[in-house]
């Protein structure tokens, strides 16, 4: 038999906020798997297809307002296009001359072409895709390259075609450009936020070829690789995933060789079973034929004053100052001489020694004729004058001292002393005319037979 317990209004109500703060409460997690924060670095998050804003990007670039669409275009081909020239002649493989053109189209979807210097980009992500793709490239090497590029690019659209190619000198100038490459890898890097991954499809066209049965066609092999790598100057990578990119490729391949390959369609089109649309496949190899379209390489020299223009407007940019060229001939022995030989004049000059006449060229004075004497007659009456001043002394002791005999030997010894004083003064004076002779001859040669 149960018993109700009547509560009181104030029981009753601290009792079902009791029963509510248990219904809040959450099970404990002891002994589950703790959960920390992931951080997906996956290439799909890339695709600027996904949300509406990525979208918007597409269709507005961040370098639209002052560069037009179709400029805009132009360098992200001749960007591109560089790259691919750069890492083949840097022997770079396939994949780090995708790997860097894929992370310069998507640099640009972030940043301005009227901010961010193409050129700097371009060596930037060269240098950065050797890394990424494990085949890494000295930055001095990645300069000569784009330094021969652009002699190359130059003289297709210059008067003198046959011009030959000077090497890029070790200078003021190639410091300052190696530091903004440098500067450039690091702003690419936070503007990606150090997400570099980049899924190519080159290793699925060899798979769909091999479930299609036609490993055998070279034709169809060769065709699809060279569309794939030609697909690099466009957007593409950045719209849609490698499988569909690779299927894309496969079926245009399939349709423009000699003799055409019939692919399966029924009972549904074979790209299917990798979850592609027909509608991606078509948009792909639309973008593929009209980039085919295009006559020629963008006109460098052109592209580089229009970005002048959209960054300092209609005022040239202010002429950076370079300083002059060191002469690399000279060594640092010859460097050394000329500096020991600057000091050796003034020396001169400040003694009296040389003089400068009206016409600016150092002059010898005539040395004076002394009729009192030599240095030597100066030292030797000096010391005469020593040894009387010390007789003098000694014939006063002489009658104060009781002591003959230790009069005696202090006046052998202070002779002693005072001879080995001047025998030490006269080598010191022959050493010193010496080294000042040496000296006056050597500011009297030419400049030339002193180096």
């Amino acid at each position: 038999m149960h018993t109700c317990v009547q509560l009181e209004p104030a029981s009753r109500r601290r009792l079902k906020c009791l029963l509510t703060m248990e219904a809040k409460i959450k099970p404990s997690s002891f002994g589950e798997k703790r959960m920390y924060s992931k951080i997906d670095i996956g290439p799909e998050n890339w695709l600027l297809t996904m949300d509406d804003e990525s979208r918007a990007k597409l269709e507005n670039p961040p370098s639209l307002p002052k560069i037009d669409l179709e400029t805009e275009q132009d360098l992200r081909f001749l960007g591109c296009e560089l790259i691919q020239h750069g890492a083949t002649l840097l022997r770079l493989p396939q994949t780090a001359a995708a790997t860097a053109q894929i992370l310069y189209q998507r640099f640009y979807y972030q940043r301005s072409f009227a901010r961010h210097h193409f050129e700097y980009s371009v060596m930037a992500c060269l240098l950065l895709a050797s890394k990424i793709e494990e085949a890494p490239r000295r930055p001095r090497e990645v300069l000569n390259v784009f330094s021969y590029l652009e002699h190359y690019y130059r003289r297709r659209h210059s008067s003198q075609p046959f011009k030959e190619y000077p090497p890029m000198a070790i200078d003021t100038k190639y410091v300052q450009t190696k530091n903004q490459v440098i500067k450039m890898e690091r702003r690419i890097l936070c503007a990606l936020g150090f997400v570099v991954h980049v899924k190519h499809p080159h290793k699925l066209i060899f798979s769909y070829v091999h479930v299609l049965n036609c490993v055998n066609n070279h034709d169809l092999m060769q065709k699809a690789w060279s569309y794939m790598n030609d697909g690099l100057r466009t957007d593409m990578f950045l719209r849609y995933k490698a499988e569909t990119i690779a299927c894309a490729c496969i079926h245009l391949a399939a349709k423009t060789i000699e003799p055409k390959v019939p692919l399966p369609e029924q009972p549904f089109m074979w790209f299917e079973l990798y979850d592609v649309s027909e509608r991606d496949v078509e948009d792909i190899a639309y973008m593929l034929l009209k980039m085919y379209t295009r006559k020629q390489t963008p006109n460098w020299p052109r592209l580089l004053e229009i970005i002048d223009k959209a960054r300092f407007g209609d005022e040239p940019p202010a002429p950076v100052e370079v300083p002059p060229k060191e002469d690399p001939v000279k060594s640092q022995l010859a460097l050394k001489a000329e500096e020991i030989m600057k000091k050796a004049r003034e020396e001169a000059i400040r003694e009296g020694r040389l003089a400068v006449d009206g016409t600016g060229e150092l002059k010898r004075k005539p040395e004076r004729v002394s009729t009192v004497g030599n240095g030597h007659d100066r030292d030797r009456d000096r010391d005469r004058g020593g040894r009387r001043r010390n007789r003098s002394t000694t014939s006063r002791s002489r009658s104060r001292s009781p002591d003959r005999k230790r009069r005696k030997h202090r006046s052998k010894r202070s002779r002693s002393e005072s001879n080995y004083r001047e025998r030490s003064r006269r080598n010191g004076r022959d050493h010193r005319d010496k080294d000042r002779e040496h000296r006056d001859s050597f500011c009297a040669r030419p400049q030339a037979a002193r180096i």
